[in-house]
């Protein structure tokens, strides 16, 4: 029990600050990220870039 509380710990403590820019970026609050909610927020990012991102093509990426 100890392990499974040290692990969870610690993916909580990993994720989390992804988690957090991923609120910054998500700007409409789907869930997910568009091209144009990232661009406003790292400029230099390209739409290859963002293809590469977006497993599945829908124009979206979380």
């Amino acid at each position: 029990m100890k392990t499974h509380t040290t692990i969870l710990a610690s993916f909580l403590l990993l994720t989390a600050p992804a988690f957090a820019q991923m609120v910054d970026v998500d700007m409409n609050e789907d869930g997910m990220v568009s091209f144009e909610e990232l661009v406003a927020v790292y400029k230099t990012v390209t739409e290859e870039q963002f293809a590469e991102m977006d497993t599945n093509s829908d124009g979206r990426t979380c």
